[in-house]
């Protein structure tokens, strides 16, 4: 609803905001779709993606109540839910209610609880209501589910509630448009994107493979091998005629230059962490041979980026303002200790240079 004055645009699909307000309200019908087809289920989060994302438009999370899991299997009959609440042109209604009545509405679910411990109490929360669907939302949406004429489910993968050690849930990811035209358009370059699937053409070539003993580092076969140097040598000499010198720096790091950095405080969960009795170790044999030490209770990690070393390099060289700016290049590989759900072929890894 318009609260005040202020400037008015319609916009429509071609808009990027035209697509994420689209993708928003398919999110709602997809959470209704999840919730008739698993029954007891958590919904946690559902948001629109951006353009060209390679998974689909939007997604919604959800906590298994009776350990259900998705199966591609799955992805027609949840599409076909969202279908038939789309021919309903279902209204989307906006509700604001009092912090506390928010949480009463979900008192039931403990994945929106934690979403409302965010929302200041005093303040008032927006829900969404479709059909029998409601939903703790901002907006804006669609007038109605009728305008997602073209509907598909593509994927589902899994996430973390939190960290590692929290319970995993389940993510369902959607597309849709204003036409069945561009739906049908969408499946058919879908289809001959599967065809030339990295991962496929990689299995088929023998380039490189995958082991569950090292999930999401992959073993680059001998053609594969040979592929990943043309690529260096020609990345090598791009570099180098761009004024950049190559350097090779340590694998392993004390987490206090981490923090110093300031990356320990957003990525420590994301970082591949010795075992505290090796680091300690480590750190004893490093004072045997007189180098640098500090306290050898300070824990150990694997590098998941490059900077933070190359800042140490560039304090030991002696460097004046007339050979600025000083360029470095690193092929040594990176470790990331990224979620299972998220590991994606040769694009999303857990081990890369």
């Amino acid at each position: 609803p318009l609260l005040s004055s202020a400037s008015l645009a319609l916009l429509d699909f071609q808009s990027e905001l035209g697509q994420r307000t689209l993708w928003h309200s398919c999110a709602h019908i997809l959470g209704a779709a999840l919730e008739e087809f698993y029954g007891e289920i958590y919904l946690d989060d559902g948001p629109p993606l951006t353009l060209g994302h390679h998974l689909g438009h939007f997604y919604y999370d959800f906590l298994p109540g009776s350990g259900q899991t998705v199966s591609s299997h799955d992805f027609a009959k949840i599409a076909s839910i969202c279908d038939r609440l789309v021919k309903k042109k279902l209204p989307f209604e906006r509700v604001v209610v009092p912090h506390a009545d928010a949480l009463q509405v979900f008192a039931s679910s403990p994945t929106k609880l934690r979403l409302l411990e965010r929302i200041d109490p005093s303040s008032d929360v927006t829900l969404y209501k479709v059909g029998t669907f409601v939903d703790l939302c901002r907006g804006p949406h669609v007038p109605h589910s009728g305008f997602a004429k073209g509907f598909d489910v593509v994927k589902a993968s899994t996430a973390h509630w939190g960290d590692e050690t929290a319970p995993s849930l389940q993510r369902v990811y959607g597309v849709a448009f204003p036409s069945r035209k561009e739906l049908n358009e969408d499946r058919a370059r879908r289809a001959e994107e599967a065809k030339r699937d990295h991962r496929v053409v990689g299995q088929q070539q023998q380039l490189f493979m995958f082991s569950d003993y090292s999930p999401g580092s992959p073993f680059f076969l001998p053609h594969g091998t040979r592929i990943y140097n043309a690529l260096v040598s020609l990345i090598k000499e791009k570099y180098r005629s761009q004024g950049f010198e190559e350097v090779i720096s340590p694998q392993l790091y004390r987490d206090s230059l981490w923090k110093k950095s300031g990356h320990w405080e957003h990525y420590q969960e994301d970082l591949f962490h010795l075992d505290r009795s090796h680091a300690v170790d480590i750190a004893a044999a490093a004072e045997e041979e007189g180098e640098e030490s500090e306290e050898t209770s300070n824990g150990m990690s694997l590098k998941p980026m490059n900077c933070p070393g190359h800042c140490l390099m560039f304090d030991k060289l002696s460097v004046s303002h007339r050979q600025l700016p000083v360029k470095l290049a690193d092929f040594s590989p990176l470790h990331r200790n990224e979620n299972t759900g998220s590991i994606r072929g040769l694009t999303r890894l857990r081990r890369f240079c």
